[in-house]
């Protein structure tokens, strides 16, 4: 997607201005997008991050499972960009008309990236998300 040597021109906003909890922000992935919690982390550190690794994402999804005995191989990152991608589609659809168009980008022969309008409009989607299940728990606790 990210032609090799180029220059890009912004990285947007970071998310934490947005978002602090990173517990949440997984949640609301997982609600928002169906991501499952593998899908959640990437997707979440792509969000916090103007770009990522591949490594910089297979440690994050490690650094999460503590409980298991064997590590991961490291292509599992290309597996859940696939699967995310396919998850944001819809979403592609909705902002762009276009189905194909890919909110997750690849940096040819490093990681991944988001733009920043990409970013901010799912931030958004989160952050309103949030915004709405905070209501519903306080409607809920008056109750």
């Amino acid at each position: 997607d990210w032609p090799p040597g180029t220059k890009r021109n912004s990285f947007g906003p970071a998310l934490d201005d947005f978002v602090a909890d990173h517990a949440n922000l997984r949640l609301a992935c997982c609600r928002v997008f169906g991501a499952t919690h593998q899908q959640a982390i990437v997707l979440a550190t792509l969000l916090k991050r103007p770009e990522a690794t591949k490594d910089q994402l297979h440690s994050a999804v490690e650094r999460d499972r503590t409980d298991a005995k064997d590590r991961t191989h490291p292509k599992l990152v290309d597996v859940l960009i696939c699967h995310l991608r396919r998850k944001l589609k819809p979403w592609a659809a909705k902002w762009y008309g276009d189905a194909e168009y890919k909110i997750i980008r690849t940096m040819w022969g490093t990681g991944y990236l988001i733009d920043a309008k990409e970013r901010i409009k799912v931030v958004k989607v989160l952050n309103d998300f949030m915004r709405q299940a905070s209501n519903l728990h306080d409607v809920a606790e008056a109750a």
